[in-house]
């Protein structure tokens, strides 16, 4: 019978029985995200450390909560995109993640995405509930190569922000120290201390050694 590697590498393990722990992380997020003063989280750390896998189990996590919204949206490959671009996609992607149909943001869609479509689209939300978006590589925009989104998406988010505090809140994930990011992505994160997401603890570090164990994945041959 052939060897089978029950661990897995490069790919993100969010909400799959490989992600482990990480509840003090995921308590810390909930936690600012209840605050009412509070609608903006930074998760930051080097790369190959989990952050992805730490925002798609955060998704997950708060999808069983009824008071949250959350949405996904990954920057990676949108660093060139025009402004116009990035908000149709994320306009697409909340609709999806709400069932709704995609808007036709027509020939001005910074105005009609930030003062008709989220409006009207918060307004519509239960009573007492936010929409939290989940941005993934967010510091993508702030390469000094990739200056065409970034330049513009910046301050159109922090203006978007503002907007709604109690029914819009986002976290954002970068790879990077928030202080070796550009000052106008700075002005996004003024109010908010970062949140590392650094190597596991000893007893998440041994609960994953024997996460074959647990599961029962783990299959060798043995020769004698």
């Amino acid at each position: 019978m052939p060897s089978i590697n029950p661990y897995i590498t490069a790919n993100p393990v969010g909400n799959t029985p490989a992600f482990v722990d990480r509840a003090n992380i995921l308590q810390e997020v909930l936690s600012i995200l209840r605050d009412p003063q509070e609608n903006v989280v930074v998760l930051y750390g080097q790369r190959r450390i989990g952050k992805t896998s730490v925002l798609q189990k955060l998704e997950a996590k708060l999808s069983e909560e009824d008071a949250y919204y959350p949405i996904f949206f990954d920057l990676q490959d949108k660093a060139q995109w025009p402004l116009e671009r990035v908000l149709q996609e994320l306009a697409d992607t909340i609709s999806d993640g709400l069932q709704q149909e995609h808007p036709n943001l027509g020939n001005a869609p910074k105005t009609a995405f930030r003062q008709v479509w989220l409006p009207q689209l918060l307004n519509a939300l239960p009573t007492d509930t936010s929409l939290v978006l989940l941005f993934d590589e967010f510091d993508v925009l702030a390469d000094p190569q990739s200056e065409q989104a970034g330049a513009a998406f910046f301050p159109y988010l922090r203006d978007l922000l503002s907007t709604n505090p109690k029914r819009l809140n986002s976290v954002f994930v970068i790879g990077r120290n928030v202080n070796d990011l550009t000052n106008i992505a700075l002005s996004l994160f003024k109010k908010t201390p970062p949140i590392p997401v650094s190597l596991l603890s000893r007893e998440d570090t041994f609960q994953l050694v024997r996460l074959s164990e647990t599961n029962k994945s783990l299959i060798f041959d043995i020769y004698i």
